[in-house]
């Protein structure tokens, strides 16, 4: 499980069961407990059958594949639809925002430089970030939270509820005439404004 690679086995890599064993753990990279899982329902699958070996194994490597493209996207798959300059939110003079269109909970926020390909804080996951694609390709509502200072008797929340839009390649406020044109990048790897 995990780890740092493969567990090499000592396995006949002959045919049967063992060269599936060995083929999804070692050529498939797909983790023990995946191929025990399996194994076990293409050995199942084995009993039950009365046609011999051929689909049983045709089986167990139907598995093995929908193991290997049901996984979960990992991080050089995923792209961001990032601000180019601050949006007006209701705090201080603007945030960057980073949405990922795939993700229900994508949203990113953090303090500009002098444009958003600079920041002055860290990227920040949003507190209640969700993203709602809209019915159209390259669209969505986005709503996020974002904590403020307010004086401790103050009739506002310490808090700041941001409701955006994309659409048209420009995020926005409904509500507010302030849109700002967007470009997608593949990481949110920003530099710190003074590097």
């Amino acid at each position: 499980m995990g780890g740092g690679g493969p567990r090499v086995d000592a396995v006949d890599r002959g045919t049967g069961w063992d060269a599936l064993v060995y083929y999804a753990r070692h050529e498939r990279r797909v983790s023990d407990d995946r191929v025990a899982g399996d194994v076990r329902l293409g050995v199942t699958m084995a009993h039950m059958s009365a046609s011999g070996p051929i689909v049983p194994l045709l089986f167990g490597l139907v598995l093995v594949g929908c193991a290997r493209t049901s996984r979960a996207p990992d991080e050089s798959d995923r792209s961001y639809v990032v601000t180019v300059t601050p949006i007006e939110v209701g705090v201080g003079s603007g945030l960057c925002i980073a949405v990922d269109l795939n993700d229900p909970g994508g949203v990113w926020w953090w303090q500009p430089g002098n444009d958003c390909s600079k920041r002055t804080s860290g990227v920040v996951p949003a507190e209640q970030g969700m993203v709602a694609p809209g019915p159209k390709a390259g669209t969505a509502d986005i709503h996020f939270r974002v904590q403020v200072h307010r004086a401790p008797n103050a009739a506002d929340p310490p808090y700041v509820d941001v409701r955006l839009a994309l659409k048209d390649g420009r995020l926005g406020s409904p509500g507010r005439d302030s849109w700002v044109d967007t470009v997608t990048r593949r990481d949110l790897e920003i530099p710190e404004m003074w590097r």
